[in-house]
């Protein structure tokens, strides 16, 4: 009687880390979701500025608007820039 107690807390410790486990690869698994998330939006150039400019011809939306002034070819494709286009 006694042992299938014990048996039956270590069955239920043993379950409960498991799930610990997982909720901490669950978290590890949402911030590299969010830091990807947000580096999706990121100048190109700065990395800390929200991307507004698209490159043109190449339509590569890659820098921010401080950052545009200074670049003459698409950082991503190396073409050269002949106007920009503003994205909200």
């Amino acid at each position: 009687m006694g042992c299938s107690i014990f048996q039956k807390q270590i069955e239920i410790i043993q379950g409960s880390t498991d799930n610990i486990i997982i909720s901490s690869k669950y978290q590890q698994l949402d911030n590299l979701s969010q830091s990807l998330k947000q580096s999706l939006h990121e100048c190109f150039i700065c990395l800390n500025e929200e991307k507004q400019l698209a490159c043109m011809p190449c339509g590569h939306l890659c820098a921010c608007v401080p950052c545009g002034y200074a670049i003459h070819s698409c950082p991503i494709c190396r073409q050269k820039i002949q106007y920009f286009i503003r994205t909200f």
